[in-house]
């Protein structure tokens, strides 16, 4: 396996997403254990693959802050003066998503969530929103560390897309009206993901899917129900102020929802510290390095 990635001494197959794998490595450059992600080009299809792991590689490069995964270096391997290859070389973070390690406890999730919140905040201070918040791209380590992994949706505050990219329980309604994004839209993507992670329950809103109607859908007709049931009604145990405020997060019309994510992790810890006085750390997850309920990479699930 080792030769067929020069440079690098592969440990672990964690796992494959759309044109790409990603291993559990050693740089030989460096002797250091890193996540690296390969993607080859074998036919025009693979251009978009190509695009988004550089696009990924531009935006993770400019991070700084300890909640935001890191990508170290995106080494190019040319043939007849075309890229064939991309290895990006990523920051390891041994633990598992919050998709496999679900919290048992409330209190446990508003510590992940803050977090998170924390790590979103410093994203959007560079000008950049993530456009893919979900359970599957955020890493919780062995060691306690809480990871955003995953920018190759992340684009500017104000983009305009021209297509709806996205996983439909935590697409925010202006994603998938094509409208502008902005720090809100990874409001309501944490808002949904506070929901299943304090559920188990998707935020099932009535966004078409691509098999019945084509997307975008017509604007002002998306998201007109009466609401999903609130998590302390489907969780006993999940306090009324962290309910009401995963439901503030999730409104339909941005500027109902928190203004920011300095907003949102005020109210969080104002949360954390009426009702969970006495909160302990977030348990340890188990499994291997990266994995996810299926034992693949999660970044690979999503690339």
């Amino acid at each position: 396996m080792a030769t067929l990635v020069p440079g690098f001494t592969i440990l672990q197959h964690l796992g494959r997403g759309a044109g790409s794998h990603i291993f559990r490595a050693k740089d030989l450059g460096t002797g250091k254990e890193i996540a690296l992600k390969r993607v080859l080009w074998r036919s025009p299809e693979d251009d978009k693959h190509l695009a988004q792991t550089e696009h990924e590689y531009e935006i993770a490069r400019r991070l700084n802050h300890p909640h935001l995964r890191r990508c170290l270096e995106l080494r190019r391997i040319k043939e007849g003066g075309n890229v064939r290859e991309l290895l990006l070389v990523m920051e390891l973070v041994a633990g598992c998503t919050l998709e496999r390690h679900r919290p048992s406890r409330p209190a446990e999730a508003v510590e992940i969530f803050i977090g998170v919140a924390q790590g979103l905040a410093a994203l959007h201070a560079i000008g950049l929103v993530h456009c893919d918040m979900k359970p599957r791209n955020i890493m919780l380590g062995f060691d306690g560390r809480i990871k955003i992994i995953d920018f190759g949706q992340s684009c500017p505050i104000g983009t305009v897309k021209d297509r709806v990219q996205g996983t439909p329980d935590f697409l925010a309604p202006e994603q998938v009206c094509l409208d502008p994004l902005d720090e809100r839209t990874d409001v309501f993507g944490l808002g949904a993901t506070m929901y299943w992670s304090l559920t188990g329950h998707g935020l099932v809103t009535p966004i078409p899917s691509r098999s019945s109607v084509p997307w975008p859908a017509n604007k002002g007709s998306l998201l007109r129900w009466s609401g999903p049931a609130t998590p302390t009604q489907l969780n006993d145990k999940v306090p009324p102020p962290l309910s009401n405020l995963v439901m503030q997060a999730c409104r339909e019309r941005a500027v109902d929802r928190p203004a920011s994510m300095a907003a949102l992790i005020e109210s969080l810890q104002a949360i954390q510290r009426d009702c969970f006085p006495e909160a302990s750390p977030p348990s340890e997850p188990s499994g291997d390095p990266e994995s996810t309920s299926d034992g693949s990479s999660s970044l690979a699930r999503s690339p």
